[in-house]
């Protein structure tokens, strides 16, 4: 049985959960694509995510993509270094699915289809597959108690489930459609994208069940496309 299938036969079972209290959403960038795929490196300071400069739906067939990378403490989005090395191609330049090495010092992305390793701080960038310890999205929590799951009721959700207690909460309650989540190394923020007809945001969200204040560089967020 698929898991989204299983987890809402459980939720039958169970019984849906009280929703939780409003928590605010941060939006950190808008206007990219379906396949951002937002992760947190292995400190939890930086987020990195794909974006397109065109629409993935109806936008021109020539469009082209990148990756950037997201600054918690201070707001600031930058592009890897390595990216400038990737080798010209014919075409769009197809570049998506970030995944963090271990050590945080470079990022593992694909490029039309090939896995590549670019440096964050160095213009370095080689052919690699990506190795067992890198860091990619992932909707179990750190402590592996958790996991966020995509159920739909009325629409589409981002939702929390605790196997162990049948326990359920609800993390985002619109029309839209959430997918991609990560969780952040300590286990309190998650990132997902939220899409919109053809348009789509990333935002970072506090677990609802935790009831510490937001970090004020998570305050001083910016929007970062218009």
């Amino acid at each position: 049985m698929r898991p989204c299938v299983r987890f809402a036969v459980m939720a039958l079972v169970l019984g849906w959960p009280t929703l939780s209290p409003s928590v605010e959403p941060i939006r950190i960038c808008k206007d990219v694509d379906g396949y951002a795929s937002p992760v947190w490196s292995p400190d939890g300071g930086r987020i990195a995510f794909a974006w397109w400069k065109q629409p993935m739906y109806g936008g021109p067939s020539d469009r082209s993509g990148s990756i950037s990378v997201y600054d918690v403490a201070t707001g600031v989005v930058t592009t890897p270094q390595g990216i400038a090395a990737l080798p010209p191609v014919l075409g769009p330049k197809l570049v998506q699915n970030p995944w963090w090495a271990a050590d945080g010092a470079s990022l593992y992305v694909r490029m039309n289809a090939i896995d590549w390793q670019v440096r964050c701080d160095m213009p370095i960038a080689v052919a690699a597959e990506r190795p067992a310890d890198a860091r990619s999205p992932s909707p179990t929590s750190p402590n592996g108690l958790d996991r966020l799951v995509e159920l739909r009721r009325e629409q589409w959700d981002l939702w929390i489930f605790r196997e162990s207690t049948g326990q359920w909460w609800q993390l985002t309650n619109d029309a839209n459609y959430e997918f991609d989540p990560d969780w952040s190394p300590d286990g309190t923020w998650i990132t997902y994208v939220k899409t919109m007809g053809q348009d789509s945001e990333i935002l970072i969200e506090r677990d609802p069940r935790t009831v510490a204040v937001a970090p004020t560089s998570l305050s001083r967020v910016k929007v970062l496309y218009r």
